[in-house]
């Protein structure tokens, strides 16, 4: 969720520069709640648990 959303604000227009780019990317980030950001580390590190319960696996099915 937060990676195609946050794709779409940043290619609303296309950047000129790789600069550009990299500030309309951080300018994003900076603007994304800490609430958001605290839930999107949490499932990141719930998803590294079931994947490593998998032994590197596949593991949508504990999802």
């Amino acid at each position: 969720y937060i990676y195609t959303d946050l794709k779409s604000k940043v290619y609303r227009t296309k950047p000129k520069t790789i600069h550009e780019l990299i500030q309309r990317i951080r300018d994003e980030m900076a603007l994304i709640p800490f609430e958001t950001n605290r839930k999107v580390i949490s499932t990141f590190y719930q998803r590294l648990a079931y994947c490593q319960e998998v032994n590197g696996s596949h593991f949508q099915h504990l999802l």
